[in-house]
């Protein structure tokens, strides 16, 4: 008997968009993404106002990110308010913002045709265990890594292969994703798992279709494989290095909603008694859970933190490593989706009692991974607002002793977040010509060696990674200080 299906439990998913969206609002209003990387990248687009490499790594889909702000500093640069600069830092910062929301919409348009609107839930559930555990460096490619992997996924999974247009639209998202990192390798590997699977087993798609699948991934796994090994990193370290790094509360948070979400809808493959006792016993779990998370988001609203720590339980200082450990865990909730449409029941599921609880439960956890990501905002926003009350006091280029750093109350803005690029984003913006309060930080290894703001030459300085830095005529008072 087939389920009259209701428009209730989907538009409960919705829901769950829109509460993050309102996260990413905030984060785009308080220009979040400037954060670490984010601020120095900035500045060199504002400066060249072309596209920025990170070292000598190419990645062609952030310069699509790029583009617009780049567009209007070449067309508009240097008006007589530099009104350009000012859209250039907004641009950036909603591409950076809000990427996330136009690859829901695509993935949403996919999953229409097929009339799978239920599987959008597995996209949720990695933006909660994965996405927003990354998008404190919201510039961080791993971020629109998974975004163009889920529309490939949900179109692989579900098309079936007959049509040339099933060849075009997989080469085309294939080679977008591949584009944006080189770490996704390991979506091409799953995918290239995945088609070999259904090859010799569950017969779903066109065996010709599944072949080029199988050989598309071949070749780009291959290929990115062999940009990793060839990217430098003595400055960043091989990208593996974040999987032994520590978990810290708030990625631990998205692998429990993983873990507890992800076995819901399968609780609809048993017969109904049993469905009401794996729910109830459930229940009893998420309370636990939330219980335990709420309070730690309550700590950290109250800047309280726990007796042991320095910091509060969830900080930005969580955000790091999870850029690139979100990509497996990407992975394995695909998996666990790939193998529920392939197992588990058609789309009907998802408009019974299972089907209620299971969004039910994903919306409170969306409430609550979204709470954490305000708080994160607000802890950035506080961090720049005291380096802002700092820099008020100074003029010229401030050489600052690393110690000295580390005694401020706005630590560990300032060495670990770039908040003296975020200055110079500031000025621009608010439209003071020329920019006075130039600031760099020199990190410790270099501290005895190097002098961050060393005069290059009368338009260059050297910023803390090495980069020559242009500054355009007018744009800089030539004065260095030392605070006492």
């Amino acid at each position: 008997m087939k389920i009259k299906q209701s428009a209730k439990e989907i538009n409960v998913l919705y829901a769950c968009i829109a509460v993050l969206g309102i996260a990413a609002l905030w984060s785009l209003v308080s220009h979040r993404p400037l954060m670490s990387e984010g601020a120095h990248w900035y500045f060199n687009i504002f400066q060249w106002r072309g596209k920025f490499n990170d070292f000598w790594v190419f990645r062609y889909f952030d310069f699509l990110i790029q583009a617009p702000a780049i567009v209007v500093l070449r067309l508009f640069g240097d008006t007589a308010y530099d009104l350009a600069n000012q859209a250039a830092i907004w641009l950036l910062s909603f591409a950076w913002s809000m990427y996330v929301f136009f690859s829901l919409f695509i993935s949403n348009m996919i999953l229409r045709k097929y009339k799978r609107q239920d599987l959008l839930a597995f996209q949720i559930v990695g933006m909660l265990s994965a996405y927003m555990q990354a998008s404190g460096f919201a510039i961080g490619l791993a971020l629109p890594a998974m975004y163009c992997f889920w529309p490939l996924f949900y179109f692989f999974v579900l098309t079936d292969g007959t049509e040339l247009s099933d060849y075009i639209w997989f080469s085309v998202m294939a080679v977008t994703l591949a584009v944006c990192y080189e770490a996704t390798v390991i979506f091409f590997i799953f995918l290239g798992l995945v088609a070999f699977t259904d090859l010799v087993h569950f017969k779903k798609h066109n065996r010709r279709f599944l072949s080029y699948v199988i050989f598309v991934c071949t070749v780009l796994a291959i290929i990115l494989a062999i940009s990793i090994l060839r990217l430098p990193t003595t400055e960043t370290g091989p990208f593996w290095d974040s999987f032994f790094a520590n978990l810290g509360n708030y990625r631990i948070f998205g692998l429990v909603i993983a873990a507890m979400t992800l076995s819901v809808p399968f609780f609809s493959m048993f017969e109904y008694a049993k469905q009401k006792n794996l729910m109830k016993y459930s229940v009893i779990i998420f309370a636990l859970v939330a219980g335990y998370f709420g309070y730690l988001i309550y700590l950290t609203a109250l800047k309280s933190g726990m007796p042991a720590k320095p910091y509060p339980p969830f900080t930005t200082y969580d955000f790091y490593p999870a850029r690139t450990t979100a990509l497996p865990v990407t992975t394995i909730i695909a998996f666990i989706g790939y193998f529920f449409i392939r197992r588990g029941p058609e789309s009907g599921w998802f408009f019974t009692q299972v089907g209620r609880f299971f969004t039910r439960m994903l919306f409170a956890f969306t409430v609550m991974v979204a709470m954490i990501d305000v708080l994160l905002t607000n802890e950035w926003r506080t961090k720049k607002e005291r380096f802002e009350t700092f820099l008020a006091g100074v003029q010229g280029c401030v050489i600052l002793d690393p110690d000295w750093v580390k005694q401020q109350e706005w630590t560990p803005a300032v060495d670990k977040f770039n908040v003296p690029f975020f200055t110079i984003m500031l000025q621009v913006q608010r439209n003071q010509k020329p920019v006075t309060k130039l600031m760099f930080v020199p990190p410790v290894k270099d501290a005895n060696t190097r002098n961050a703001c060393i005069e290059h030459s009368e338009d260059f300085y050297i910023s803390y990674q090495g980069y020559d830095v242009p500054l355009r005529n007018g744009y800089i008072k030539h004065s260095i200080q030392k605070p006492q």
